[in-house]
């Protein structure tokens, strides 16, 4: 007698079809709430590579000709599959070089021999815009 059990298989004819990729998803978000703590959360899935970092950036978008990365945080380790995670960036009320509006970035990519992010996986980048400057955020961050 043959038992098994929580198992299950199925055997598919010589030159069937594949089932298809898993669906490619990238987005990211940011709030900032009144005590200037903001929230980046970026997901993922359906790349490829093993053992990539996940970028999250804090982003001043001024509106003109180039936005500036203020706050930079990073997961190492994760796989192009699927993943998701979030990161806390901690400004000042009435802070210094007060924030314009809010914009955030996720990226998957690795570091180079020199420490450095290095976006490797370009199709992987999120962008979006987020609020107006809720209560004078600004420098230092924590």
């Amino acid at each position: 007698m043959v038992v098994a059990t929580g198992l299950s298989y199925s055997i598919a004819p010589a030159g069937a079809a594949k089932p298809p990729p898993p669906p490619i998803i990238h987005t990211v978000s940011v709030s900032v709430d009144t005590s200037c703590l903001a929230t980046v959360t970026y997901t993922w899935s359906g790349f490829r590579g093993r053992s990539l970092v996940a970028e999250y950036e804090l982003v001043d978008h001024t509106g003109g000709a180039f936005d500036f990365g203020i706050a930079f945080a990073y997961d190492p380790g994760v796989a192009g599959a699927s993943g998701t995670g979030t990161k806390f960036f901690q400004l000042t009320v009435n802070g210094t070089s007060q924030v314009s509006r809010f914009a955030a970035i996720g990226r998957l990519g690795k570091f180079d021999h020199s420490g450095q992010f290095a976006e490797t996986v370009p199709d992987a980048k999120a962008t979006t815009l987020g609020p107006f400057n809720p209560s004078g955020c600004g420098f230092p961050i924590s």
